[in-house]
């Protein structure tokens, strides 16, 4: 890594007018990596507004091409919940670039060691129940279609989530307990499914854990169709790449809901690069 002292100097050099200069600054700052902000927290030379404006560009500029870079890391990890974290951990550290210390795998961590404090042999029911209702996770009441509530990091924050991100926090934390919860991936609605007991229940993490059991789903959503694609979701659980894909997918139509176009092509760009990936593993004959 380059000497931090030399920082105030290329900041001074941010200024300067030359593109040869210009660019010259931002290899050397690059030179720098994750280290770059820590060192600008630490450093006492005031940084001008121009100078912070140069910066955030710059910051923003090359975490979407280390995302880009790095997106394709989770495709071959075998284990689902491992790779859906990984995925998720990805999108969570370019949304929030300035969060305190802990990582998204860190905040699941201490909500696990937090149940297991209070639930030494815990079910997937007792789990619901001190997530949505000890700890007060919810579904978001004010803007729904916010790109925040699809960043697992910022849900678990603020306690509050669309369906999906509030299901993955659940099923991420079931997992570091050796609890078995799986994705839904029904229609609208994204729910849970897990064992309780001897019988297998839906979930519905944003209304605040309520349990379902499947008799009373099929009831609730009606026509003689619909009940056939339920019991093919029942059976079938959501996996990682349809999840991460459903993620994206309300990432670009909420970006698109903002007017922030660089920011839903960088998300569209990351769904392409996975489909890419399915039709290489599925090739057509």
């Amino acid at each position: 890594m380059p000497d931090p002292t030399q920082l105030p100097h290329l900041l001074r050099l941010m200024d300067d007018p030359s593109p040869t200069v210009q660019h010259a600054v931002r290899r050397e700052l690059e030179a720098y990596g994750d280290a770059l902000d820590a060192i600008l927290a630490e450093l006492h030379e005031a940084i001008t507004p121009a100078q912070r404006a140069q910066l955030d560009e710059y910051r923003h500029t090359q975490r979407r091409a280390r995302l880009i870079n790095v997106w394709p890391s989770w495709f071959t990890i075998e284990n689902e919940y491992v790779q859906l974290e990984t995925a998720l951990e990805l999108l969570s550290a370019y949304m929030t670039p300035n969060a305190p210390s802990d990582s998204l795998s860190q905040s699941l961590n201490r909500l696990a060691r937090e149940f297991q404090a209070a639930h030494a042999q815990g079910d997937s029911y007792e789990l619901a129940k001190f997530l949505f209702e000890a700890k007060g996770f919810k579904g978001c009441q004010s803007r729904y279609y916010s790109p925040e509530r699809s960043n697992l990091l910022e849900a678990i924050r603020s306690r509050a989530g669309n369906p999906i991100s509030l299901t993955c926090i659940f099923m991420l934390v079931a997992y570091r307990l050796n609890l078995s919860v799986r994705g839904c991936n029904f229609p609208g609605h994204f729910l849970a499914m897990a064992s309780i007991g001897k019988e297998q229940v839906l979930i519905d993490c944003f209304n605040e854990g309520r349990v379902i059991t499947p008799a009373a789903f099929r009831t609730s959503n009606g026509n003689v169709e619909t009940i056939a694609r339920i019991d093919e979701l029942l059976h079938s659980p959501a996996t990682t790449e349809t999840i991460v894909r459903r993620v994206l997918n309300n990432l670009v139509n909420a970006y698109t809901l903002e007017g922030d176009e660089s920011e839903r092509d960088l998300i569209q760009e990351l769904l392409d690069i996975q489909q890419a990936r399915l039709a290489s593993k599925n090739p057509i004959r």
